[in-house]
């Protein structure tokens, strides 16, 4: 069973690092905003905004920001399994929900160290080891795991861009009616629901963890004007961008 040791925020700029190190207990990189390139071992992972690395215990690591601003989440902790590999988790809609609450749980542990929340942290570090060396992709029939791939790849070049239907049908090479229906049969949900809500939760993000302005998130994330986002943000996450702003 995971438990935590410690928690750090990195928060870089292009080029800085934190040089070569390593140290007895497990660590987990979250990275919310840019990219970084962590060296483990010898071998370099990019880790891009959404995605998720595992370092084992005694793995000789560092890190370089790559992009103008990076800020990332790190977690020590222990457990007594006995998996040494490194894993570079890719974004997903499961694990964007996993890290924005534990982005939250650690928002509100830095206030009060509380062992009930402690406990809750830890549950959910069990859930994302579990996710990262444990569980099995159930299968899916090669042309719809490749369909909804290719959308998630989209997104994840793109993250939290004004993605449409459309833009998704032409990376995928079909109509838009048929990428729809394809979409909906493999993930239970409208291709359009799902891509709003994939920007809403990168506008969340950005709202609880990034130093921009709620003007300069709303221009980042491609709306037209301050007052289309505020009412995107109503529509998805039933509040307005201040209130997610203010916690």
């Amino acid at each position: 069973m995971v438990h935590l040791l410690y928690f750090e925020e990195s928060r870089k700029r292009l080029g800085e690092l934190i040089r070569p190190h390593r140290h007895d207990f497990w660590q987990l990189d979250v990275t919310l905003i840019g990219q970084f390139s962590t060296i483990v071992d010898g071998q370099s992972y990019s880790n891009d905004t959404g995605n998720l690395l595992f370092i084992p215990p005694n793995a000789s690591h560092e890190l370089v920001c790559k992009s103008n601003r990076g800020h990332a989440l790190i977690f020590k902790f222990s457990d007594a399994r006995s998996e040494r590999r490194v894993r570079l988790l890719p974004s997903t809609p499961r694990r964007e929900g996993l890290v924005t609450i534990l982005a939250s749980m650690m928002h509100e542990w830095q206030l009060r160290e509380e062992p009930p929340l402690r406990c809750q942290i830890d549950m959910l570090l069990e859930t994302l080891w579990i996710d990262a060396y444990q569980r099995q992709e159930s299968p899916s029939p090669p042309s719809r795991r490749s369909l909804v791939a290719r959308i998630d790849a989209l997104l994840e070049a793109r993250p939290g861009s004004h993605v449409t239907v459309a833009d998704a049908a032409r990376a995928v090479g079909y109509s838009g009616s048929h990428t729809s229906r394809l979409f909906r049969q493999e993930r239970g949900e409208s291709l359009k629901h799902y891509l709003d809500r994939r920007r809403a939760e990168a506008a969340r993000t950005l709202l609880r963890f990034s130093e921009l302005t709620i003007s300069e998130i709303a221009h980042r994330l491609e709306f037209a004007d301050l007052s289309s986002f505020s009412r995107f943000i109503r529509q998805q996450l039933g509040c307005s961008p201040r209130e997610i702003r203010a916690g």
